[in-house]
């Protein structure tokens, strides 16, 4: 395996990026199927899951273990990495085999759907940075790994994106650093974030993610 330097955010930070950004899409989106970031705390015992569904086939799955690490895994269905267009389904070869045991057993759950894997990073509980397998790629740039970008560590990340994918230039400023700076959120910032939003409907999602409405 080999170090991965395009993506260094420390462990305690990518569950508070997903976090806050799964409570904002919640506020602003009312329908799941639509929301790009969705947070699953204790999805397995000890294991937090984070989503981001890009809507067209792509989608990156964190696996936020408490013991063992983080495993990131995603899947762009252009790839030539896809085993949708290869004799074998199965990952591409190295993409998986070298990232941790105990990591690598959670993508056993069927809805994780292991061999959909164009790429993959973990970081164990000690490491001091980000891992992927030595990979023989098809093609230059494979490791780009877009959806990457799509997780926001801070609220200007957010809220640049948000604005744009949700076609919301109204949404302000404070309410979504409020949000990044606390990773919870009462019924005035809901409203502030969107006046629209069903508050009994948020109050029930966000308190699965273990985030209650005050």
């Amino acid at each position: 395996m080999v170090p991965y330097t395009g993506f260094t955010a420390h462990p305690e930070d990518l569950r508070w990026g997903l976090l806050a950004s799964s409570i904002l899409d919640t506020v602003l989106c009312r329908n799941p199927a639509l929301r790009y970031h969705t947070f699953i705390p204790e999805r397995l015992v000890g294991v937090d899951v984070g989503v981001l569904d890009h809507g067209s086939g792509d989608e990156l799955l964190c696996l936020l273990d408490a013991r063992h690490g983080c495993l990131i895994k995603g899947f762009d269905h252009e790839s030539p990495m896809s085993p949708h267009v290869r004799d074998e389904f199965r990952a591409w070869p190295g993409v998986l085999d070298e990232a941790p045991r105990e990591l690598l057993a959670h993508l056993a759950e069927p809805e994780f759907r292991r061999e959909e894997t164009t790429f993959c990073i973990w970081r164990g509980r000690t490491d001091k940075c980000w891992w992927r397998g030595e990979v023989q790629e098809p093609d230059e740039g494979e490791w780009s790994a877009t959806l990457l970008d799509h997780i926001f560590l801070d609220a200007g990340a957010y809220l640049s994106w948000a604005r744009e994918h949700y076609s919301r230039k109204d949404v302000p400023s404070g309410p979504v650093e409020a949000v990044y700076g606390s990773c919870r959120i009462d019924e005035a910032t809901v409203r502030a974030i969107n006046p629209k939003a069903d508050s009994d409907m948020v109050s029930r999602e966000l308190a699965a993610m273990g985030v209650p409405l005050t």
